[in-house]
C-alpha cells in the first residue's frame, strides 16, 4: 500500500483526506457526547461514596433521566453515567455491581484501549475488518469487566446476570426515550455475556500464578 500510495499521490491524498474526515466525525461525536454528559445532574448518594472508597477516588457519578445502558466516559477524569430508572428499580445490591463493571472498566485502563481502537479505525478506515476487530475488543472487554464483577463470589452470577437482563428489559419497553447513539442495542452481544456469566466458573488463581 506504501509502494502503491508512492506512486499514486492523488489516491494517497484522497486516502489521508478519509482519514481526517473520520477523525473528525470520532472527535465530534465523543465532544458532543462528553458536553452532554456533562449538562447531567451531578450524585452525591452513599453510594459515590462507598464506591468511591473500595474501588477508586475521584471519580464522578452522573444521573440521566433517559432509558439508556450505563457507561464511562473520560480518559482523565472519568464519568460513569447510570440512568435514572436503576434508583427506583434496582436495590443497592445491583447497582453497586453496575458501578463495580464501569470502575472495571477505569481501573483496567479500557478507556486508554478504546483510544487506540479509535486510532486503528483513523488509520485504516477503509478496512471493514479494522472495524469487526474494534467491536469484537470492546465485547470482549465487557465480558471481561463482567467476570471480575462475579469473580471471589462477591456477587452472584445468576443475579448479575438478571440485574443485565431487567436493564436491557426497562430500556426496550421506552425506546423513545433512549439517544441516537444508544438505540442500536445489541441483543447478540448480550446473549454472549448472559452465556458467558452462566458458564461461569471460578479459575484457579494459585495455578495460573505459578504457570505464570
Amino acid at each position: 500500500m506504501y509502494e502503491f500510495f508512492m506512486t499514486h499521490t492523488i489516491v494517497a491524498k484522497l486516502y489521508f483526506a478519509g482519514m481526517v474526515v473520520t477523525a473528525l466525525i470520532l472527535f465530534v461525536r465523543k465532544r458532543r457526547l462528553r458536553a452532554w454528559v456533562k449538562q447531567l445532574s451531578r450524585y452525591y448518594g452513599s453510594l459515590q461514596h462507598d464506591c468511591g472508597k473500595r474501588w477508586g477516588r475521584g471519580v464522578q457519578i452522573r444521573i440521566t433521566p433517559q432509558c439508556i445502558t450505563p457507561f464511562t466516559i473520560g480518559l482523565i477524569k472519568p464519568m460513569i453515567v447510570l440512568p435514572e430508572y436503576m434508583f427506583q428499580e434496582f436495590d443497592e445490591r445491583e447497582i453497586e455491581a453496575v458501578l463495580k463493571h464501569e470502575y472495571c472498566h477505569i481501573r483496567r485502563g479500557h478507556l486508554l484501549v478504546y483510544g487506540g481502537l479509535d486510532l486503528f479505525r483513523v488509520l485504516w478506515y477503509v478496512n471493514p475488518l479494522v472495524h469487526i476487530c474494534a467491536r469484537n475488543v470492546k465485547n470482549d472487554l465487557e465480558m471481561i469487566c463482567d467476570h471480575e464483577v462475579i469473580q471471589g463470589n462477591s456477587y452472584d452470577p445468576e443475579c448479575y446476570g438478571m440485574t443485565l437482563l431487567k436493564s436491557l428489559t426497562l430500556i426496550e419497553s421506552e425506546p423513545e426515550g433512549v439517544p441516537a447513539l444508544f438505540r442500536g442495542t445489541s441483543f447478540t452481544v448480550m446473549k454472549q455475556r448472559i452465556r458467558a456469566i452462566a458458564r461461569y466458573r471460578e479459575y484457579p488463581k494459585r495455578q495460573i500464578r505459578m504457570l505464570y
